[in-house]
């Protein structure tokens, strides 16, 4: 009896240590990512964060972005913090498809390019605050291809625009298929 529970328990012990080895190896990926982006904040005279509205959004922006509820929505808006023109560049040396996901503590997520397969929060922010109780911003893309064979298409508006500036870069091109189409 006491040698078939030892037994047991070896071929137990041998099978958990193999599937734990097995899901113990690292996955390894040439996928970098790199992003930046900028904060800005208003101190009062002591220091502390002060309560702020930009005075007017941003009417440079180029016509594809895509906005959160319409283009003015941001103009209503306070908080003592301001996450600024946040990109996300990624560079691998496959073709390979990702999913990226983004979130804002206690903030809204405004603007972005590509079209995006989820935007949150859902529910309706109405009084222009970010001091009230709602999910965290998030946005996620549920299929980015990376490919660094592709040819890059890039839209250009005004040539002018310093917004164009940032897409040149030796990122790897990628491309997000979205019902209005492919965008890269």
């Amino acid at each position: 009896m006491c040698s078939s529970l030892y037994a047991l328990l070896a071929c137990c012990f041998a099978i958990s240590s193999h599937t734990l080895g097995r899901e113990s190896y690292p996955v390894y990926s040439s996928l970098t990512a790199h992003e930046w982006g900028t904060f800005t904040s208003i101190a009062g005279r002591v220091g502390q964060a002060v309560e702020w509205s930009p005075l007017t959004g941003s009417t440079d922006l180029p016509a594809f972005v895509e906005h959160f509820r319409n283009p003015g929505f941001k103009r209503g808006l306070r908080g003592t913090v301001r996450m600024e023109t946040p990109v996300i560049y990624l560079y691998d040396s496959r073709e390979e498809t990702v999913s990226v996901k983004v979130a804002f503590s206690k903030g809204v997520i405004t603007e972005w390019y590509p079209r995006a397969s989820r935007v949150e929060p859902a529910a309706n922010i109405f009084d222009g605050t970010l001091y009230q109780l709602h999910p965290d911003g998030r946005i996620a893309w549920d299929s980015v291809t990376l490919s660094p064979i592709l040819r890059e298409e890039f839209t250009r508006e005004n040539p002018d625009n310093h917004y164009y500036a940032a897409r040149m870069t030796p990122s790897t091109p990628l491309r997000v298929k979205t019902p209005a189409g492919e965008q890269q």
